[in-house]
C-alpha cells in the first residue's frame, strides 16, 4: 500500500511507481490531507506500521536541517511539491506546440521565462521559509498562487514593484540574521530554483505563459483551466527523451523503498 497526501496525488505518483513495479503489485490511496498522512508517518517511523510506502511533498524540509522524518519507506518528491516536477520545460514546450499545432521547440524560450520568473519569486523565498517555521508574519509569503504578483491577470511576469512593496510589509517581523543566513542556504542549494519554488506559486504563470505562445503563433486567445493544466502534466511522457535529476531521484527513492520492504 502506498499512501499519499490527497487525490491529486494518486496519479502523479502512479506513474513514478508504475515505472519501477507491475501496477499490480501495489494500490494507491488518499488520506485526504497532509495532516492526515502524519500518522502513518509516526507509525512507520516507530515501527508500527509495516508493508507500506508513504509518497508525499519535500516541503522545505531541505531548508529546515534536512527532513527529521526520514526512512527507507518514506519517499519524498525532488522539489517542493510534485507541482515542481509536473511543470517540467519541456512538457511545456511540448504542450504549447500541440496547442499552437506546429513543430516548434518552445524550451530555450520557457526556460528564459523559467530564469527570469525564478529570480524575481527568490527573493519573496527566505521570508516563506522562515516563516513555515518561524511563523513571523500572520500573511503569506508566496500564498497558494502567484497572481498578485503579476504584472496583470494575463501576464507571466512577476512585478518586482509588487514584490518590493510585499517585502517592505513583512519584513519587520523577520530576524534580518536569519534571512541573511537563510540566503545563503538557498544559494548553497544545487537544484534549479524552479524546483525550489512553491509548486503551486507557478501555476496561474505557467498558464499565462502557455496562452500567450499559443497567442503569438496562433493569434487565438485559448482557455485553459487548472484542471485542463493538471490532466495534461500530471504524468511525465519523457518528452525530453532522456532522464533527469528529478526523475532518477524519484526512482532511487522509490527503488529502496521498495527494498526495504523485502
Amino acid at each position: 500500500m502506498v499512501y499519499v497526501e490527497g487525490p491529486d496525488d494518486i496519479p502523479f505518483w502512479d506513474d513514478k511507481f508504475s515505472a519501477e513495479i507491475p501496477s499490480s503489485n501495489y494500490e494507491i490511496e488518499s488520506v485526504n490531507g497532509k495532516e492526515n498522512l502524519d500518522a502513518y508517518i509516526v507509525g512507520v517511523l516507530s515501527g508500527n506500521i509495516k508493508n507500506v510506502i508513504i509518497a508525499c511533498d519535500e516541503d522545505y524540509g531541505i531548508y529546515q536541517g534536512g527532513n527529521s522524518k526520514t526512512h527507507p519507506q518514506i519517499v519524498r518528491t525532488y522539489g517542493y511539491s510534485i507541482e515542481n516536477s509536473m511543470f517540467c520545460p519541456y512538457r511545456i514546450s511540448a504542450y504549447i506546440r500541440v496547442l499552437a499545432r506546429n513543430r516548434v521547440d518552445y524550451t530555450s524560450e520557457v526556460n528564459d521565462w523559467y530564469d527570469v520568473f525564478c529570480k524575481s519569486a527568490k527573493r519573496l523565498l527566505p521570508y516563506d521559509i522562515l516563516n513555515s517555521t518561524l511563523h513571523c508574519s500572520p500573511y503569506p509569503c508566496f500564498g497558494d498562487n502567484c497572481c498578485r504578483f503579476l504584472k496583470s491577470n494575463e501576464s507571466a511576469s512577476l512585478d518586482d514593484n509588487k514584490i518590493d512593496e510585499w517585502i517592505t510589509r513583512i519584513s519587520t517581523t523577520f530576524p534580518e540574521d536569519k534571512v541573511i543566513s537563510m540566503i545563503g542556504v538557498i544559494d548553497n542549494d544545487n537544484r534549479s530554483l524552479r524546483y525550489v519554488i512553491k509548486g503551486h506559486f507557478l501555476t496561474n504563470a505557467v498558464i499565462n505563459l502557455i496562452k500567450r505562445k499559443v497567442h503569438e503563433a496562433t493569434s487565438q486567445h485559448i482557455t485553459l483551466s487548472n484542471d485542463a493544466i493538471y490532466a495534461q502534466f500530471v504524468n511525465c511522457k519523457r518528452v525530453c527523451g532522456g532522464e533527469c535529476e528529478d526523475r532518477k531521484y524519484l526512482s532511487f527513492q522509490i527503488k529502496k523503498a521498495i527494498e526495504s520492504l523485502n
